[in-house]
């Protein structure tokens, strides 16, 4: 089996759970104060920080939906409150397709997640092939197809 981060991906489930935990703590001590969004929405259901001292009080804290944080976008516009750092800080900027309304902007900061590879890594599985680039992208002057269409583009991933 291949893996991206063998050290990590075959911890033992308690050493995992364990890690899972310092990690989480260590995010939402970094947020807590800096995202608006997130301080604010905690603090309505009566939870900060300190009060995760388990994986099992996760459970402490309200769900998040794709719904709120577009509201949020579009109140407290162009990225909303969802920002622990000051706009400088953020190297990539992201957005999802819009299928369900607006997209949602996702900015990413440096090193987030342990950086560009690592952040792709926790969210998608492993390709069978090459990920393409961004030159493998259409151009939108690209030629059509027989059909009369220009190929679409495919999901892309760089590195």
């Amino acid at each position: 089996m291949t893996y991206f981060d063998a050290s990590t991906e075959t911890l033992p489930r308690e050493r995992l759970a364990a890690l899972q935990l310092e990690k989480f703590q260590a995010m939402s001590r970094e947020l807590w104060g800096k995202n608006g969004f997130y301080t604010e929405k905690w603090k309505a259901a009566g939870a900060e920080p300190g009060d995760i001292r388990s994986l099992a009080d996760l459970a402490k804290l309200p769900l998040t939906t794709k719904h709120e944080l577009m509201e949020d976008q579009a109140a407290h516009g162009p990225f909303g409150r969802n920002l622990t750092y000051p706009i400088d800080r953020y190297v990539r900027f992201h957005q999802t397709s819009g299928t369900t309304g607006v997209p949602l902007k996702v900015p990413t900061p440096k090193k987030a997640g342990g950086g560009g590879a690592a952040a792709g890594a926790m969210c998608w599985p492993a390709p069978a092939s090459p990920m393409p680039t961004a030159s493998s992208w259409p151009s939108p002057s690209a030629p059509s197809s027989a059909s009369g269409r220009r190929p679409r583009a495919r999901a892309s991933w760089v590195p």
